[in-house]
């Protein structure tokens, strides 16, 4: 899954969302991690095993916020 809301096959660069303030991006071979300038972490794809940080074991096919950064 990309974060695009869909499951479709993409064989070129495609732009996620309209958001441009992201400072760094991970990706897994089925999930992806961002952080966004202002601290928060995003996370979507592959969710089997809890491994996006939200407290459950659902897929996420759009960026979802993990964390506000806020202590």
């Amino acid at each position: 899954m990309l974060g695009l809301g869909d499951s479709t096959v993409r064989i070129t660069p495609t732009e996620v969302g309209s958001a441009s303030d992201w400072a760094a991006v991970s990706c897994g071979y089925n999930d992806t991690l961002a952080l966004k300038k202002d601290g928060t972490l995003w996370a979507w794809g592959d969710n089997t095993y809890g491994q996006l940080g939200l407290g459950d074991t659902s897929d996420r096919s759009i960026p979802t916020e993990v964390d506000s950064g806020s202590p």
